[in-house]
């Protein structure tokens, strides 16, 4: 039992550079899921309407391809696919997302536990589909563009010299634009703090 105290405290804490695998000219892959969403708020707006503030619950899967273009800076693409649910008054709302764009994130350390800093921005599709309890009020389904940002930090836990468990925390905000079923020009806005669990290689 203390040797393998031992050796998880090597895993985690140890200096070796062998773990630091953030150099110029490697290629990332990550994929990662985002865990808690209790700070999550979206908000429908029109020029004559604004919705009160709604709590979400989602999950969202976020892989990504990145570039080392100097040591501990990578930039490349990130993924993003994501599935909400919302409940107000008996209503049901359920939204389907997937977004594409570039990203960018700074490491910091030389040792096997490597804070970063960490900044995207994205476009994509938005379905929503909309149930309502009251028999006077019909379903709708609408699909809009949307634009995302994040930023946000994390620390990657070097597991092997080429393998990460990267555990982060970021501040995101995705809007999307569509027309309504009072055929209104609608905005849909939902922001907050997500944490996220996931793991990268680097080749």
């Amino acid at each position: 039992m203390k040797k393998a105290l031992v050796l998880l405290a090597v895993l985690l804490i140890g200096g070796a550079n062998v773990f630091a695998q953030t150099e110029k000219g490697d290629f990332l892959l990550g994929a990662g899921t985002s865990l808690d969403f209790s700070f999550l708020s979206s908000q429908v707006s029109t020029d004559s309407y604004e919705s009160d503030k709604v709590k979400n619950n989602s999950f969202e899967f976020t892989p990504c391809v990145g570039y080392f273009l100097a040591n501990n800076l990578v930039v490349g693409i990130d993924f993003l696919t994501s599935n909400a649910t919302e409940k107000e008054d008996g209503d049901k709302y359920k939204t389907s997302t997937f977004a594409v764009g570039p990203f960018a994130r700074v490491y910091m350390g030389s040792t096997n536990v490597k804070p970063f800093l960490h900044a995207g921005f994205g476009f994509g599709k938005n379905t929503e589909e909309y149930n309502s309890s009251n028999a006077g009020y019909s379903d709708e389904k609408i699909k809009s563009n949307l634009t995302t940002y994040d930023v946000g930090g994390g620390v990657s836990f070097f597991l092997t010299p080429k393998v990460a468990l990267e555990v982060g925390i970021s501040y995101g905000n995705a809007s999307s634009k569509y027309t309504n079923y009072y055929n209104e020009d609608a905005t849909n806005k939902v922001k907050g703090i997500a944490s996220s669990i996931g793991f990268s290689v680097h080749l």
